[in-house]
């Protein structure tokens, strides 16, 4: 698969490299919440975090838009409780509250209307369901980013479909309720069926 800059390619990094920490650490939160339940990774690129995930899921379903990114995942992180699929969430329709696990790390930026991405989300969950989502503060000087949110910018888009949610600041070694010096935006929504 091409690096291109915008997928996070571990296996392409020397194993101190700064970035490892900070990537892994997001997965590791939510992989917390992931024993034996059935997780959904939305825009799973290059497929590392799946597999992270799958360490403490019972099954794991992981998408990207992208067949070459497919390719990639399912060749370097075959594991017999993960599934690799090419989907896009425009066209995406998931099994109605299946999820008990949702993360879409690095998408929202990805997508022109985060609606539809929060709609997916909530009609996937379980009543009892969680969610991970996390989104660069802007500006993420990407040419790959089609729209990045502002903190009252993505409390207003998660309010408009989730009662319970937090938003916490990811800065490489820790998450906090911080936000002065933000990196990265990681909310967490729990769904309200």
């Amino acid at each position: 698969m091409e690096n291109t800059g915008e997928r996070y390619m571990p296996l392409l990094r020397k194993p101190d490299h700064p970035g490892n920490l900070f990537h892994d650490e997001r997965y590791e939160l939510a992989a917390m919440f992931c024993h034996g339940k059935s997780v959904l990774e939305i825009g799973c690129g290059a497929g590392y975090g799946a597999a992270i995930l799958a360490k403490e899921a019972r099954r794991v379903t992981a998408f990207d838009n992208s067949e070459e990114a497919i390719e990639y995942c399912s060749e370097h992180y075959s594991l017999l409780n993960l599934t690799f699929q090419v989907n896009d969430i425009c066209d995406l329709r998931c099994h109605y509250q299946s999820w008990q696990v949702i993360v879409a790390y690095e998408v929202l930026e990805h997508i022109e209307d985060g609606n539809a991405l929060m709609q997916l989300i909530k009609e996937s969950l379980t009543p009892d369901g969680i969610a991970f989502i996390s989104t660069p503060k802007p500006p993420g000087h990407s040419r790959f980013h089609l729209h990045e949110y502002e903190l009252e910018e993505l409390e207003s888009l998660l309010s408009a479909h989730f009662k319970k949610y937090v938003i916490l600041n990811h800065r490489p070694g820790t998450f906090s309720f911080r936000m002065k010096d933000v990196h990265t935006f990681i909310a967490v929504v729990w769904n309200d069926l």
